[in-house]
Formats: C-alpha cells, sequence, structure tokens
C-alpha cells in the first residue's frame, strides 16, 4: 500500500505481508499504513501522521471470521509493542463514587475517620469519670456514640461543657452517618429483590387472553375483549406482556376505563415479547387466544417484530396450541406468520378498516352496518359456531332447521371443513358434522339458540353486572325487530364529488378502493402537504387506483390551514373525509390533535362562521365529516 505519487517504500509490515502467502489470501488481505509510507508533502501521508502510531485495516471476504488473525500476529503486522498497548485504569475518585462497592468503601472509611476523631476529641476534653482519656477508653467512648447516639443520655447534667459537647457532636454526626448507611443499605437489598422478581417472577394464569405488545389500539383492543367476555357470560381473565412500564401501563388503563361502566382487570408484566423466557412467565402455553398487537413504525419493521414474536411462541418448549392472532401491517406479511406456526394467523386490519372508511363514506347505509358488526361495543356481532354448539342441530340438519334452533339470531354462511365459505347458503343445504355457521347476534347465546340466564351469571360471581347486561343486550325477537334509522343516510345513484384532507402512508390503497365502490363519474378532491408530482409518482408506481369510476383533483397545501382548507368545493361535497396525514401518523397524539383541528375549522366554514373565507350553499344539506383517530384517548371525546 502506498500514497498516491510517492514510491514504495519497503518497511516490517510489507515484509510481514509478504511472508503469509498463500494462506492469506484465504482469509482476505490486510491494508497496512505506517508514518513510513507516502511523502510529507502527500495529504494521505499528512493523514496517516495525525493518527497514533500505526494503523491497521483488515478487510475479510464475506463468510470468514476476523478471529483468525490472532493478537500476536496484529501485534507484529502493524508494527506495534506490547509494551505501546494503553490500558484503561480507573481513576480512584471515579471507583470511589461511581461504584457500588467503591461507596460502601468510602463509608466505611468515613467512619474510621469519625471514631478516631471522637477519640482525639475526647482526649483533649479531659474525659469523665466512665471514660479517662487512655487511647482504648476513648475509641471505646467514640464508638459507642457514633454508633448509638442514646448514649449521651447517659451524661449528667453537671458535666463539663467541653465533655457534652464532644459527646453532642459526634452523637449527631453518627446519626446522620447511620441514616447514611442504613439508606444504602435499603437500595441494594431494594435492587437484589427487584432483580429476582424480575427474574424469578411469574404470571400464573390459565384459559387467558395474552396481548402481547402495546401500541395506539390496544386500549380498543382490551374493551373489545372484555365486552366480548361479558357477552359470553365469562370473566375476562387478560395477560399483557408488554416493553413499557407496568405502572405506567396500568395508570393508562385506570384513566381510560374511569369513565366506562366496567373497569377490566388485567394482569401486566414488563418484558420482550419476542423473549421465550418472558413468554414462559406469562404462561403462553396455557393461553386460550394470543393477540400480537404491532407498533407504530415502518411498516417492514414493524412486521419483522411481529414474525420475531411468532417465531419465539413456536419455539417454546410448550408452544401454545391457541390461536394466535398477529396484527401486520403489510399485506404480504400474513403468509410469513401462517408458515411460522400453523396455529397463528396474520390480520391485515387496516386493510378492512380503509374499506369500511370508503363504505361509510359512499354507501353510509352498509358502512354503519359493518361498523356494527366489527365490534361488541353495540351488541351485535358475527359468530362462528361449530355445529356441535348448536342447541338441538346434528349432522344432516338443514340450514332451515338451524334458523328455527337459533331464534335470536341470523344465518348468513356456512364455512365447510376443506372447502370456501358459502354465504347466504339455501335452506335445504344439508350440514356436515364439520360444518360451522357465520351467525348474525347480539351473544354467544343468541347465535347458539341457548337461553342467556343471569342467574348463569350470579354463580360465577357477576352479580354486580346485571345492569351492564341489560344495556349492551337489548334483545328482541324477529316480531319485535326494530327498524334501523336511516334517515342520516342520502342515497345518491349518480356521480358523487368526495373531499379528502391529509395523505395517509396507505392512500394509494386506499383511493383504490374508492375508486371501487363511488359511482362512475365522480371526482375525489384531495388537500395535502405533499406536492402534487409526488402524489403522481406514488400512484403511478402502485398502479392501484385506475380512475375507472372517479376523477382525482391535486390540491397543495396545510391541512390545517383555514384559508386552504376554505379553497376546497365544499359546497358541492357529498362527504368530507379528515385522514390522518403521514407525516404525522408515528405520533398518534399529535395525528389526531391536528385532525380534530381540522375538522373544527371544516364545521365552522360549513357553518357560515367565516364568511370571508367561504361562503357555504343556503339550505340544510351540508357533507357529512368523518374525521380518523389512531388514538383511543382522542375516541373518548365523541359525542
Amino acid at each position: 500500500t502506498r500514497a498516491a505519487g510517492s514510491p514504495i517504500q519497503p518497511g516490517i509490515a510489507t515484509d510481514q505481508c509478504e511472508a503469509l502467502g498463500s494462506s492469506f489470501e484465504k482469509i482476505g488481505h490486510v491494508l497496512v499504513s505506517s508514518k513510513r509510507l507516502g511523502s510529507p508533502s502527500d495529504p494521505s501521508s499528512m493523514i496517516s501522521s495525525s493518527l497514533s502510531r500505526s494503523s491497521t485495516l483488515i478487510q475479510t471476504r464475506p463468510g470468514n471470521l476476523l478471529g483468525v488473525l490472532d493478537n500476536n500476529f496484529l501485534l507484529r503486522g502493524s508494527g506495534i509493542e506490547k509494551n505501546d498497548i494503553i490500558t484503561t485504569r480507573w481513576q480512584p475518585l471515579d471507583w470511589l463514587l461511581g461504584t457500588q462497592i467503591g461507596q460502601i468503601t468510602g463509608l466505611g472509611l468515613i467512619a474510621v475517620v469519625l471514631v478516631f476523631l471522637g477519640a482525639f476529641f475526647w482526649m483533649l476534653a479531659g474525659g469523665n469519670d466512665d471514660y479517662n482519656t487512655g487511647l482504648k477508653q476513648a475509641l471505646w467512648f467514640s464508638w459507642t456514640m457514633f454508633f448509638d447516639p442514646g448514649t449521651q443520655m447517659g451524661f449528667q447534667a453537671s458535666e463539663r461543657a467541653r465533655a457534652k459537647l464532644v459527646a453532642v457532636t459526634f452523637s449527631i454526626l453518627g446519626f446522620l452517618y447511620n441514616l447514611l448507611m442504613l439508606g444504602l443499605i435499603v437500595e441494594v437489598v431494594k435492587q437484589v429483590l427487584d432483580r429476582w422478581h424480575q427474574n424469578r417472577g411469574r404470571i400464573v394464569a390459565n384459559n387467558h387472553t395474552l396481548l402481547l405488545g402495546w401500541s395506539e389500539k390496544s386500549l380498543f383492543i382490551i374493551e373489545e375483549l372484555v365486552k366480548s367476555a361479558y357477552l359470553e357470560g365469562i370473566k375476562p381473565n387478560l395477560v399483557m406482556l408488554a416493553e413499557e412500564d407496568k405502572i405506567e401501563l396500568r395508570l393508562v388503563i385506570a384513566r381510560h376505563f374511569e369513565s366506562k361502566e366496567f373497569s377490566p382487570s388485567i394482569r401486566i408484566r414488563s418484558g420482550s415479547p419476542s423473549d421465550c423466557e418472558e413468554l414462559t412467565r406469562v404462561s403462553a402455553a396455557s393461553a386460550r387466544n394470543i393477540f400480537i398487537l404491532s407498533g407504530v413504525g415502518s411498516p417492514r419493521i414493524v412486521d419483522l417484530s411481529t414474525v420475531r414474536t411468532t417465531v419465539a411462541l413456536a419455539a417454546l418448549t410448550r408452544s401454545p396450541k391457541c390461536p394466535i392472532i398477529a396484527e401486520v401491517r403489510a399485506a404480504e406479511s400474513s403468509g410469513a406468520i401462517r408458515a411460522v406456526s400453523e396455529t397463528a394467523e396474520g390480520v391485515f386490519a387496516l386493510g378492512a378498516v380503509k374499506r369500511l372508511l370508503c363504505l361509510i363514506a359512499v354507501q353510509p347505509a352498509v358502512g354503519e352496518v359493518f361498523m356494527d358488526l366489527f365490534s361488541w361495543r353495540n351488541g351485535a356481532s358475527i359468530y362462528c359456531e361449530p355445529l356441535r354448539e348448536i342447541n338441538g342441530l346434528k349432522p344432516g340438519s338443514t340450514v332451515g332447521d338451524a334458523e328455527i334452533a337459533i331464534p335470536k339470531g341470523i344465518v348468513i354462511g356456512v364455512v365447510p371443513d376443506k372447502d370456501n365459505v358459502v354465504i347466504a347458503p339455501p335452506s335445504d343445504r344439508q350440514l356436515d358434522e364439520k360444518d360451522r355457521l357465520l351467525v348474525i347476534a347480539e351473544s354467544r347465546q343468541g347465535a347458539t339458540g341457548s337461553e342467556y340466564l343471569i342467574k348463569d351469571l350470579a354463580e360465577k360471581g357477576f352479580t354486580e353486572i346485571n345492569k351492564e347486561i341489560n344495556n349492551v343486550l337489548p334483545i328482541h325477537s324477529r316480531e319485535e325487530a326494530i327498524e334501523p334509522d336511516l334517515a342520516f343516510v342520502e342515497m345518491t345513484s349518480g356521480a358523487m364529488h368526495i373531499v379528502i384532507v391529509g395523505w395517509p402512508t396507505d392512500m394509494e390503497t386506499f383511493l383504490g378502493f374508492m375508486d371501487e365502490y363511488l359511482p362512475l363519474g365522480s371526482t375525489v378532491e384531495i388537500l395535502a402537504p405533499m406536492d402534487e408530482d409526488e402524489r403522481n409518482r406514488r400512484l403511478n408506481q402502485t398502479k392501484n387506483v385506475k380512475e375507472q369510476h372517479c376523477k382525482l383533483v391535486h390540491r397543495a397545501g396545510s391541512t390545517t390551514s383555514l384559508h386552504d382548507l376554505a379553497m376546497l368545493s365544499l359546497n358541492d361535497a357529498a362527504v368530507v373525509l379528515v385522514l390522518a396525514d403521514e407525516s404525522l401518523q408515528e405520533e398518534p397524539p399529535l395525528s389526531d390533535a391536528a385532525n380534530l383541528a381540522t375538522c373544527v375549522s371544516l364545521d365552522g366554514l360549513l357553518s357560515g362562521n367565516f364568511p370571508k373565507e367561504f361562503q357555504p350553499r343556503g339550505g340544510s344539506r351540508r357533507p357529512r365529516l368523518i374525521c380518523e383517530v389512531l388514538s383511543a384517548e382522542t375516541r373518548a371525546l365523541e359525542t
């Protein structure tokens, strides 16, 4: 190796390299630079001269280990003498103050010094009848005063002032020292106990629901799981393993549910969900269901973390046999989840939510029905029940028999054992032993045709939730069925004008869904900070938006600016969607705050509060305003 423009000069490093021969080529090549290489005027020589005495750069081929070069070879090849190696050592003061054993040693030295000082001053004070000025008695007096401050109470009131002053002074110093030493001992014991609690503690649970990870969706899921448990007539048994501090998580959960009619009891452990040891300590093998929640960040990175957690579950000595529901941020990650475990399923929930949002915007009646079915909060849900669980049904029964056996539910489909789902099956279709029925009902008891008895809950210790159940389960027979109130729905068969504020990370997919549901000739107007060229580049790259039914109109501007919002065609819009912009999606609270501010501004414009900026069209018709929120705490503000 030589610097540019300078001749090669022989040296120790060059001779060593040439002696290695062909064996050196198998492990890589070593580039050695030293002060003797290069001319002083050359820039590379000036750089090398600013380094240490010599430096060795080692480059190995892929697959080779750097460890094949031992320390002796490196020292010889670089010209470094063993005596030149710098050894790092503790500075006395750093060791004394910066380590626990140093602190204890320092306190011990302070105690020795104070005891000897006490003996010295006692000898100067002249002693008394009980303790003379001899060294042994003075040291014993100092020791008793220092470690037992109550010894001074044995002094008579007539004792000389100098003796009492020494006794009081060193009693106070001893009292403060003992407090300090006891505090240090308590801290050491607390650290040991905390370490034992973290390493040996565990949550012993059976037939429980295990939540792995924490995200902005965790509160939603906890609420849904608690509602589901109450509807099934069982006590919620929730366990969570997350990297966040469990005390903070308990405070967040308690704050969210303090205004609810129920407060879930959930056991939390702080730890990594991808650590097999931590999974064992939350009884993952005996869980009833396992939910893996994705966090905030890049979809690819988040899904890799989800896959790692699934692998850890599969690698357990006693791997769980229960269903594992893993949330993925990218649809293609679902296959990786299924490949890891037979019981694991990757759920791309974001796609379903975006489709639901499109339906609410374009077909409100259909969207509202699906939104009710997606949640247990409003009672009615879709249940998938095995044939053996249906009251009075046997193999060979028909779908019509199932409809009669389930008076408080609606049979909407059949799930065969090894075939695709059949939606709206004919009444004369025969049911096999392994078939499952898709039923819309307001409880699992309603979906199976069994009676929902309050006394069953009372026997299980649920006497306090009778009022809760009455509010959650307004069960009606078919004769008493209530017609849904669709007065808010304005059905349109012609072209629609949709306004979207914000550009989320999955906007290309969302616009593809919107293009499927919109009537022919519709227009979608988009306001976002992203410039139009970047939007077109992304749309052309994914090719999800074919613009068969709608035309896109782009406007660049701030989503919270009143002036930019007033430039939109709000008078022609059937609905205005406020979506979480990608610039803020990594921070859910901040994104929700921006969306709420946008909604307030839009409502003010449509209400005529800013006549200089926007003149709303007369009449009672105004576009519906739909706001996307990411945080459960923001959802609590809805009225």
